[in-house]
């Protein structure tokens, strides 16, 4: 059988994709309504994303949420990504302008924003965390979220000692701080936990937004290959101050609880989880389907781990483009959908593969009324479309991107004119 995850170059994206996500994160999630980013490769005993970066997290299997393949480990460590910045959307000497307001707005006891100076700016799935310098002796963190902004206190870049230091926590899992000088490589995790995090580090400062959960019971740092020292003196999570309030998402209609009820779950990575609204829903797989919600250009996907557990994962534009593009991910100017795998099968090696996959889509065009893959041998795999979203599946979604030749989706408005056709695979 093929690889499923054996992937083909990447090819060219379509100029005005490009364009949109060079601006999308040019803004900083200034505009909260283009599309945007994210998530690493997400191996979950149940369902899998196949997409591109985010909060560089690494879980074990049965994890679900974004994340690398290796699970958390002592000794030695899992290398980062060696594009951990932009893996992380990590800019530095940088923050949006837009941001910079928003930051100096809620955070009345530092000095005017005209003497700030920012040190790194990460931009992960609607969240956007900055560290500014206000001088010599001062340094503070805010993330800010479509919705909220929060604000740690600032602080003089001194680690007391230790390698690093934790100065800044939030309600959704931003976490940043200082390190000593000379350490380039940083891992957080929590005590016995499989979750680790790689946080970027520039200069005397580290970050990593979004995701890192967890800290009620302390965290460990892991330094270079192997040194591991627990965090002293966490901070209380900065409270989020909602400058930009938001309707919230409906939770009285079936699709509504099903969200719902994921979003309460404790997904990782969720801005904002009460805004959120649901969008298509369709069985797929033998664990229950996908329920998709939308938060203007974030699609959020609910499934269900092999327990009976949900998890919701976070994605948008930014996952399946440039380094993150692959011949099965869908990118057009109407739609774009990323891969999840599913139904996976143990190997004799202990491993598991899964040859199955399932389409979960944004919709970018008012016109868009059908979606349809069609592949030869195969009956055609009509979309469930709802509220801007869309899942598409069934046998014709299986098989490796070479088993692909000539298959296509094909987009159509409601008197049935052609939108926009996407090849699948090479």
């Amino acid at each position: 059988m093929s690889d499923p995850l054996d992937f083909p170059p990447p090819r060219p994206l379509p100029e005005t994709v490009r364009d949109r996500a060079r601006r999308r994160l040019s803004e900083g999630m200034a505009d909260p309504h283009r599309p945007t980013r994210r998530a690493p490769v997400v191996i979950a005993a149940a369902v899998v994303l196949l997409a591109g970066a985010g909060a560089v997290v690494t879980r074990d299997a049965a994890g679900g949420g974004a994340a690398a393949t290796a699970p958390a480990t002592s000794s030695p460590v899992p290398a980062p990504p060696p594009d951990l910045h932009d893996q992380l959307h990590a800019r530095d000497g940088w923050a949006p302008p837009d941001v910079v307001d928003r930051c100096a707005a809620v955070a009345g006891d530092l000095p005017p924003k005209e003497g700030w100076t920012p040190l790194v700016t990460s931009v992960v799935h609607g969240t956007t965390l900055s560290a500014f310098s206000t001088g010599p002796d001062g340094v503070f963190f805010c993330e800010t979220t479509p919705a909220s902004v929060s604000v740690s206190r600032p602080a003089a870049p001194d680690t007391g000692g230790a390698p690093a230091s934790i100065r800044f926590l939030s309600s959704r899992g931003s976490v940043a701080g200082f390190v000593r000088p000379g350490v380039e490589q940083l891992r957080l995790h929590a005590p016995g936990a499989t979750t680790a995090a790689f946080p970027v580090v520039t200069g005397d400062v580290f970050l990593t937004p979004e995701g890192f959960r967890g800290v009620e019971d302390g965290v460990v740092f892991t330094v270079g290959r192997d040194q591991e020292f627990p965090a002293r003196d966490l901070p209380r999570p900065s409270e989020p101050t909602v400058d930009r309030p938001r309707p919230g998402g409906d939770r009285a209609s079936e699709a509504g609880r099903r969200l719902g009820a994921c979003l309460d779950a404790g997904p990782d990575g969720a801005p904002d989880p009460a805004n959120w609204t649901p969008g298509a829903h369709a069985g797929v797989g033998a664990h229950g389907g996908f329920q998709l919600g939308r938060y203007g250009d974030l699609l959020g996907a609910c499934a269900t781990r092999e327990d009976g557990s949900p998890f919701f994962d976070v994605i948008d534009l930014a996952d399946l483009t440039g380094t993150n593009a692959t011949d099965l991910n869908l990118v057009g100017r109407s739609v774009w959908a990323a891969v999840r795998l599913h139904d996976f099968r143990s190997t004799p090696t202990g491993g598991t593969v899964a040859d199955a996959f399932t389409y979960a889509g944004l919709v970018l065009d008012d016109r868009v009324a059908t979606i349809t893959l069609t592949r030869a041998g195969f009956p055609d795999a009509v979309a469930v479309v709802e509220n801007g979203t869309f899942v598409l599946g069934g046998p014709a979604t299986t098989g490796s991107p070479s088993d692909f030749d000539g298959a296509a989706v094909v987009v159509r408005d409601a008197a049935g004119a052609v939108v926009e056709e996407l090849p699948v695979g090479r």
